[in-house]
């Protein structure tokens, strides 16, 4: 292993320590500042959102189980799901490439040509982007002060301009360049732009579940609105873009857990922001863990 991409490696850990090093302390110091009744904890919710967490990940896994279909390629669902879960499971070992390269690997066992699974993850994470872009900017209308996010507009219209993507022309270079890097004898395809919005739309799905679990987990501690569907699908979708974007965090990890602090800071004290920004975390690993055993049980 070269210097670099060790050096890349502690950089990764160091950050991850740090930043969860820093939010437990913050949570342990503020502890008293929690308005929590831990005696009146509702498992119930709990276990919802253990749930919608565990189908999002379904979810997700069957959206990029479409694209590939779209791609002409032959896998079935069943497959798809168990091929994503495992090579997602990768995304937590620093280097930041392991999940996409296990995707291309398991995915050439399966018979899908190299060049369109990396396509597929290129159009996957784009929709992604696009996606929670989209769920964010429609639950601003259900933020009840937007005051002090305001300097943040800039940035978010920047992010916007990856909505460039969806045009067609943009949309099949983009493709096509990844199919040939590794096919180089595959031929060129074009995509309407119909065709594109119907792998975008399932993301859409896969945002407001990740949401209703962060909305169930949110509840279980403390009661709040129907509103905070739409808050806690925003904020969720949001931070995991931090996350995405910020390549040192590997599988995002303490980079959401500090945007999904922040976001939530406009609607709940700084402590309960971090409680739920770490629970949410540690339910996603269970649910994620969950779905990876039952694929085991039913590979077996």
């Amino acid at each position: 292993m070269k210097s670099s991409k060790i050096f890349k490696i502690i950089i990764q850990a160091i950050f991850v320590i740090l930043v969860f090093g820093f939010l437990g302390g913050s949570l342990v110091s503020n502890w008293n500042r929690l308005d929590i009744d831990f005696s009146n904890i509702n498992y119930g919710f709990m276990a919802l959102s253990l749930l919608f967490f565990s189908l999002a990940w379904i979810a997700a896994a069957l959206s990029w189980g479409y694209i590939i279909k779209k791609l002409e390629q032959s896998l079935d669902y069943s497959s798809a799901i168990k091929l994503w879960t495992w090579s997602q499971s990768a995304r937590y070992i620093p280097g930041s490439v392991w999940q996409v390269v296990g995707r291309v690997y398991m995915g050439e066992k399966k018979g899908l040509g190299k060049g369109k699974t990396l396509a597929s993850i290129a159009i996957e994470t784009s929709n992604l982007i696009i996606s929670s872009l989209i769920v964010f900017a429609l639950s601003l209308p259900f933020w009840p002060t937007l005051e002090g996010f305001k300097s943040y507009y800039p940035f978010l219209f920047g992010g916007f301009m990856v909505f460039g993507f969806l045009h067609p022309k943009v949309f099949n270079t983009t493709t096509n360049f990844f199919v040939r890097r590794l096919d180089k004898g595959e031929k060129d395809h074009s995509y309407a732009f119909s065709e594109i919005i119907t792998m975008l739309v399932p993301y859409l799905g896969v945002w407001l579940i990740f949401g209703l679990g962060f909305f169930f987990l949110i509840l279980s501690l403390k009661e709040v609105g129907l509103a905070y569907v739409a808050i806690a699908t925003g904020t969720f979708a949001l931070s995991w873009v931090v996350g995405f974007l910020f390549v040192i965090a590997p599988g995002g990890l303490g980079a959401r857990e500090v945007a999904l602090v922040y976001f939530l800071g406009f609607f709940v004290s700084n402590p309960l922001a971090v409680l739920f920004a770490v629970l949410s975390r540690v339910l996603m690993i269970i649910g994620e863990v969950l779905i990876l055993g039952i694929s085991a049980l039913y590979r077996r």
